[in-house]
């Protein structure tokens, strides 16, 4: 099958979705149309890789079409009568914002909350929860880098206040996880971008910068623990929760009820409640190697097991092809026939 996805590239990030096709045998063709302001440049390319690949289907992924004349290219896909699914990866926080507002344009919808399922259904959108996944090959450990030896990390950009509904748990996770512990002097490191805004008063010295995707796994694989940022504490389960097991560090999490569904305390990560929470963990792990690096071997165990990108592949073309998409699967793999 020939899959066609319109965004940026697919390198090693939440992306690892398109390598999971790849893995299972199909061919994948990236349009690279971000950030692509001219809408007929964008049209010219969006025309140009259809007519060379064939695509039997288009996947476009999250709310990248911010970034570009998404109508336009949703005037070319059903003129080429291209069927069309997305995976909405903002789900549920930025349901209204990205999720819906171009729904009609879409034939399917993965979603990573299962709380966004009924109301996906309620608007007569069909719609699969598919979360977040890993590639074995891309998300692993990496011996430690002097440069990047840290006992605890953390690992996300710090998010504007541009509605603060959106960020209040976001900003609850800074306030209680992170910032108590790096004004308590422990050996932090917070990388993303962001962070070096002098309204956060962030000593320099704990501040990493922006960190490029093929860089994340040796920040992980050089540190000991993880602090965990979350977007919501009801339907999301942030894509890092996954690379960071998959990479072997040990995580100290909000808890969240969408991630208790999946992942155990003191077997797959650690939940905190409470910044006493957190001291008490840090404390106890930085000292207790053994017990340390036993949770982080369970944890990359089931992320390579039960969420890794070939798995989550399979999944996606189950669920088109439970929803009447004209798959038809061979030794595991799908074509549309």
């Amino acid at each position: 099958m020939k899959i066609l996805h319109f965004g940026p590239n697919s390198n090693g990030n939440v992306f690892s979705l398109l390598k999971g096709f790849e893995k299972l045998g199909h061919q994948l063709k990236t349009c690279p149309i971000v950030h692509v302001k001219d809408t007929e440049k964008m049209s010219q390319m969006a025309i140009g890789a259809i007519e060379e690949f064939k695509p039997d289907m288009v996947l476009t992924v999250g709310g990248w079409h911010a970034h570009y004349e998404a109508k336009a290219l949703w005037a070319i896909l059903k003129r080429y009568g291209l069927p069309h699914a997305y995976w909405a990866i903002e789900d549920p926080t930025f349901f209204d914002w990205s999720s819906t507002v171009h729904l009609s344009a879409y034939d399917f919808v993965f979603t990573v909350s299962e709380l966004c399922l009924p109301m996906y259904r309620s608007l007569g959108t069909p719609s699969s929860y598919l979360p977040y996944c890993i590639d074995p090959d891309f998300q692993r450990p990496y011996p430690p880098l002097a440069n990047m030896r840290n006992d605890i990390i953390v690992l996300s950009n710090k998010i504007k206040e541009y509605d603060p509904k959106r960020c209040a748990f976001r900003n609850k996770c800074y306030r209680e996880l992170i910032e108590p512990v790096w004004k308590a002097g422990y050996d932090i490191k917070i990388y993303g971008a962001g962070w070096d805004d002098p309204s956060l008063n962030i000593n320099p010295k704990y501040v990493g910068g922006y960190t490029s995707r093929r860089e994340v796994s040796k920040v992980y694989s050089s540190a000991k623990i993880v602090l965990m940022i979350q977007w919501d504490n009801e339907g999301h389960i942030c894509y890092k929760t996954y690379e960071a097991m998959a990479c072997k560090c040990l995580q100290l999490a909000p808890y969240t009820a969408a991630q208790q569904k999946y992942f155990k305390h003191g077997e797959h990560l650690i939940y905190v409640k409470s910044t006493e929470e957190v001291f008490k963990y840090i404390e106890y792990y930085l000292k207790n190697d053994e017990e340390r690096n036993a949770i982080t071997q369970k944890a990359q165990e089931e992320v390579y097991k039960n969420h890794n990108c070939s798995i989550r592949a399979k999944q996606a073309l189950e669920a088109l092809k439970d929803n009447g998409w004209n798959i038809d699967f061979i030794c595991g793999q799908g074509v549309i026939v």
